[in-house]
């Protein structure tokens, strides 16, 4: 396990470096997938050099958004709280179409959080 944690770092650290970033962005939802790639991020290129976003929809249960928290504290690392369901996609696109079912409207939120994170590492 040790050599699989150095080489997800190593990877990190070069393409980061390679490609002339200065940091990273990453999404922290609270789950575990999120909370290793942060770590990893973190890991690789300082704690100073990552940014995490947590980004509740209408749905996201309150423990997420503090679990994503007590994430970013234990690494070190910044986190910003964006709650995209102030963004409004569901209710824009559903006035367009006459509304949008509740699976819908969960894949407009995960299409918001990509573009929160593309505007934020930019």
């Amino acid at each position: 396990l040790e050599q699989v944690w150095r080489a997800l770092v190593v990877g990190t650290r070069d393409f980061v470096l390679h490609a002339g970033f200065a940091g990273a962005v990453v999404a922290l939802s609270g789950g575990i997938d999120s909370a290793i790639t942060a770590a990893v991020a973190a890991d690789a290129l300082g704690p100073g050099a990552v940014l995490a976003l947590a980004m509740p929809g209408e749905t996201t249960p309150a423990s997420e958004t503090e679990t994503a928290r007590a994430v970013a504290e234990s690494l070190g690392i910044e986190l910003r709280v964006i709650p995209i369901r102030d963004l409004g996609g569901d209710e824009l696109v559903g006035s367009v179409v006459g509304g949008v079912s509740p699976p819908v409207a969960e894949d407009l939120d995960a299409r918001a959080r990509g573009a929160v994170l593309m505007a934020t590492a930019e």
